[in-house]
């Protein structure tokens, strides 16, 4: 009778975790902007331009604990009601945003940080320059009904360029001061900062969850 009882229990105590799994949370990734002063234009690659909220989306959709929500199939809508959707998003978008696309939580930022460090060489207009573009992404979570904002993690990115002078630069990218560097890396700078934020985030969502199962 009491390795009937104990088996119940460990049977009991196995299935615990199956009870407190929670549903994936509808979640909403909105466009991120870029720095002032930058284009998406001026980052296209092969004549194209991912954003950093396809990147998240991209890091997210093997994450279980979140369902994401197509921003695309509520566009027309977004902008029917002139919601703002990109960077900074105020309460009253954000509200706006969760009644249309029936999602409580919205994850938005924007590149806060473009730029490089140069490394001249050569001499009298000759030679080779040498530049470490970074970037630095910031992300926010909010709760859109009740305005709070949850989480806010950023992420950085290094990516290397160089260009050939003679004589005088030839712009193929885009221009930093008196510094020319090629779009690919900034292109490739943002997109590691893009991960790299999602896998903070990610960490801190877990760590913000774990303290409110424990209240």
């Amino acid at each position: 009778m009491k390795k009937i009882c104990l088996l119940i229990c460990l049977l009991l105590m196995m299935n615990v975790p199956c009870a407190l799994a929670k549903e994936p949370v509808p979640v909403a990734v909105m466009d991120f902007a870029l720095p002032q002063g930058i284009s998406s234009t001026e980052l296209a690659v092969d004549g194209s331009y991912t954003g950093v909220g396809d990147f998240i989306i991209k890091e997210l959709l093997t994450d279980k604990r979140f369902n994401l929500v197509d921003k695309a199939l509520y566009s027309a809508q977004l902008v029917d009601e002139n919601v703002r959707t990109v960077g900074i998003i105020d309460q009253e978008s954000a509200r706006k945003i969760g009644k249309i696309m029936n999602v409580r939580y919205i994850i938005y930022g924007n590149v806060t940080e473009l730029g490089n460090d140069t490394n001249e060489n050569g001499i009298i207009g000759i030679g080779v320059d040498l530049h470490n573009v970074k970037a630095k992404v910031t992300l926010r979570m909010l709760d859109v009904q009740t305005g709070d904002i949850l989480l806010v993690v950023s992420g950085e990115g290094k990516s290397e360029s160089s260009n050939v002078k003679v004589g005088v630069n030839k712009d193929y990218g885009l221009k930093f001061g008196t510094s020319l560097v090629s779009s690919i890396s900034a292109y490739n700078a943002i997109q590691k900062a893009a991960v790299n934020v999602i896998k903070i985030f990610k960490e801190k969502y877990l760590k913000m969850e774990e303290y409110r199962y424990e209240k």
